[in-house]
């Protein structure tokens, strides 16, 4: 196993101390979920993913307003992660912003699909049916059901890899 270099540990300390108010809202929506989620993950010393699944091997990027100036550089990113058996999917700040359940949704459903439909369970008390109400409240709050409840199993939105996603109030879907 390759060991990961100061200079990209150092990135990543610096990273999750200062997070972006995107990282910090969805990072706060599905840290409770297992397997973990991983902030600011380096690969290969080579590259550092915003949010990882390592387990579901699935890499979270959220994009601000800088996307444009680097796309070039994100889509060389992408590729070489989707190279590693990574699934990678880009979310705007903005939308995650905009509508923080519906961008957990989507990632979580993600997670989901690549744990061929297991689903992440969140790490607090309360197992079932009951559990799955009380625990995932940010689903009740959307007025949607819970995918990941043993009694609401919904199949994931999308199969798009390393694509941005549109989060609206009421749809997730693929940006065009």
């Amino acid at each position: 196993m390759r060991r990961v270099s100061k200079l990209m540990t150092d990135r990543a300390r610096a990273m999750r101390r200062e997070p972006s108010d995107a990282e910090r809202v969805l990072w706060k929506l599905l840290s409770r979920y297992r397997p973990a989620f991983t902030r600011q993950l380096s690969v290969d010393n080579r590259y550092i993913i915003d949010l990882a699944n390592r387990t579901a091997k699935l890499a979270v990027e959220l994009d601000g307003s800088q996307h444009h100036d680097q796309a070039d550089y994100d889509s060389e990113r992408t590729t070489y992660l989707e190279n590693l058996g990574w699934t990678v999917i880009r979310l705007w700040n903005s939308d995650v912003m905009m509508n923080p359940e519906g961008s957990a949704e989507l990632v979580l459903s993600r997670t989901a699909e690549c744990l061929g439909g297991t689903h992440p369970n969140p790490s607090l008390p309360g197992r079932g049916e009951r559990g799955c109400r009380t625990i995932n409240r940010p689903y009740a709050l959307a007025g949607i059901a819970n995918p990941f409840c043993t009694a609401s199993r919904a199949r994931p939105r999308s199969s798009q890899a390393g694509t941005f996603f549109s989060v609206s109030n009421s749809t997730i879907s693929p940006a065009s």
